[in-house]
């Protein structure tokens, strides 16, 4: 399961990932805080590279199967 929260500013980020969390204790989902990254500016989900930009293809992966 992938989670991914946004904000325009800090404090906006802060209050939907509260909202989030806040719904995975309610549900008693248990999250891996292994896998969990918190307030990043990009990352990697499924192969496609999340930017402030956009979504664009891994391209690491891409030269993998190249």
């Amino acid at each position: 399961m992938i989670f991914s929260m946004y904000g325009s500013s800090v404090s906006s980020y802060l209050l939907n990932m509260c909202r989030v969390l806040k719904r995975c204790e309610e549900t008693n989902l248990v999250l891996n805080s292994e896998k969990c990254h918190f307030m990043v500016i990009e990352g990697i989900v499924l192969g496609y590279k999340i930017l402030e930009e956009g979504i664009e293809v891994d391209k690491a992966k891409v030269d993998v199967m190249m």
